[in-house]
């Protein structure tokens, strides 16, 4: 890093999305400055991918006190973007630290899926026009916001199961085993024997006053964004590919696989100087303050 003609190395976790959508968050940051930036796969650097990889070069540049480095150039930066994951609410405390941010969403997929031009993805990826776009989209409103909802109780039991650890499929990546159909109602009897297999299964020291403590700090999380921060952007892409199905104006279209499209399109759709990025861009440019 120290020797680089680059001011600011971006570290991400690595799955689809992430390289173009730092790519468009830094370049757009940066682009007043002149600073040249890349945006690194941790697995090419650290061998793996996800968020441990992350932590550990973090880690390891941190004890090295190479976070931030001086060049003839100036200074060099690391930072390293993560999932939101569930931490704000299971982890004690967050990093307190110019080099680590975190995404605003569950994931990078579900920012895409919540900050894109609606009209615009909708008109893509059903092949419809303009007009027809923005009538879809005014029906199907906050869409994304919509499947949280639906799924509040099997998200809420998600975010105890893995603070405490336990042993079942009660997890953000899989879809709701509560609802029936998926994408349809809770079911109250359901939803209680998930929520006994979670406590029965915990793996996690006193896992009685760990899930009470779990829950209040979840109720706080709730009263103060609801439950979309704790939808994973996976899901989201067979449900639009649900609603779009369902509509009279969408379903005349000539649709593709919506589910595996609708994230790259999404993507596309995305304005990086739009408002919904300031908080990534102001990341970006307190890191290489």
């Amino acid at each position: 890093m120290k020797t680089s003609r680059y001011r600011l190395f971006v570290f991400v976790e690595g799955r689809e999305l992430d390289v173009p959508f730092y790519d468009g968050i830094s370049r757009t940051a940066l682009a007043a400055t002149g600073f040249e930036y890349t945006v690194e796969r941790i697995v090419a650097v650290q061998g793996h991918e996800g968020k441990s990889g992350l932590e550990e070069y973090y880690e390891y540049l941190r004890d090295q006190r190479k976070l931030n480095q001086a060049n003839s150039r100036g200074r060099v930066s690391a930072l390293f973007f993560m999932d939101r994951d569930f931490d704000p609410i299971i982890k004690s405390q967050l990093p307190r630290t110019k080099n680590i941010a975190l995404t605003r969403t569950y994931n990078v997929e579900a920012e895409v899926f919540d900050s894109a031009d609606p009209v615009r993805a909708l008109a893509d990826l059903a092949s419809l026009s303009d007009g027809e776009a923005a009538r879809v989209a005014a029906d199907l409103g906050k869409w994304q916001h919509e499947l949280a909802d639906k799924w509040s109780t099997w998200l809420e039991l998600c975010v105890i199961s893995v603070a405490l650890g336990s042993q079942c499929r009660t997890k953000p990546k899989s879809q709701s085993r509560i609802n029936s159909p998926v994408f349809g109602p809770v079911s109250d009897i359901a939803a209680a024997a998930e929520s006994e297999l979670v406590s029965t299964t915990a793996t996690c020291e006193d896992p009685v006053v760990r899930r009470q403590v779990i829950e209040e700090r979840l109720s706080k999380a709730l009263r103060r964004n609801g439950h979309f921060p704790l939808l994973s952007g996976k899901h989201l892409g067979a449900y639009l590919e649900e609603r779009l199905r369902a509509h009279p104006i969408a379903q005349h279209g000539h649709m593709r696989a919506l589910a595996g499209a609708a994230s790259r399109v999404h993507l596309a759709r995305l304005d990086f100087g739009g408002e919904w990025a300031d908080y990534y861009r102001r990341k970006i440019l307190q890191a290489v303050v």
